[in-house]
């Protein structure tokens, strides 16, 4: 039973009581009130829930399909399972190095930090982390 026909039950329950038509008229009038703020409020979940619904889409789309990254994503990782400076190479030098902007650059680094994937060496240079290592190795068949 909802909490509406619960109101109106009281209310019919109060009516045949013998209750004032001032106790009754106060009680339909509470019961109109929480009957807006009960509408408001599932309006106020649809919205959310179509809001979250939402996000969840837009958030596979952004995940890797089948545990991959984007191209030059693992085109960055490949750049530094090659080199083998422990200083790391800036991400500047990797957006040169691919033929992609430097925004681009530091949009595929943030990706893969998030994913653990690179670790930050000395001198604010970039290498692979351990799981960046197996990701080379397993998934792109790197040597």
């Amino acid at each position: 039973m909802s909490p509406q026909e619960i109101a109106r039950n009281v209310i019919d329950l109060v009516t045949t009581a013998g209750v004032k038509k001032d106790v009754i008229d106060l009680l339909k009038e509470k019961v109109a009130l929480l009957t807006e703020k009960i509408a408001a409020l599932e309006a106020a979940n649809t919205k959310l829930n179509t809001k979250i619904a939402d996000l969840e889409q837009e958030l596979d789309r952004l995940r890797p399909k089948e545990g991959r990254f984007e191209k030059d994503a693992e085109r960055f990782l490949e750049l530094l399972f090659d080199q083998s400076d422990d200083e790391g190479i800036a991400v500047e030098f990797i957006g040169q190095a691919l033929g992609i902007s430097k925004t681009l650059a530091e949009y595929h680094r943030n990706n893969l930090m998030d994913a653990k994937m690179l670790n930050w060496a000395r001198f604010n240079g970039l290498i692979l982390s351990p799981e960046g290592i197996a990701y080379c190795v397993k998934i792109l068949g790197k040597k």
